[in-house]
């Protein structure tokens, strides 16, 4: 959550998108300007975008079977 530390006027809430292998390299983020969306509108949002990068993560590991694989001999 970035409450307008990096860029004032701008409130940013960004979540990862998990992998199989328990690390990742991608994330999926909201921002909008302070005065379209308020500080407990934005924290509102933080389970639909989780969600969504729950949805990302399945779209992800269907279409790269091997990922899954290599996660299981890895734990």
């Amino acid at each position: 959550f970035d409450d307008e530390e990096f860029l004032p006027g701008l409130f940013c809430l960004a979540v990862l998108v998990p992998n199989p292998n328990g690390r990742s390299n991608t994330g999926i983020a909201i921002q909008a300007p302070v005065m379209r969306l308020s500080h407990d509108k934005v924290l509102k949002l933080l389970p639909a975008l989780q969600r969504a990068a729950q949805a990302m993560a399945k779209i992800e590991a269907d279409a790269m079977p091997e990922a899954r694989n290599e996660a299981g001999a890895e734990g």
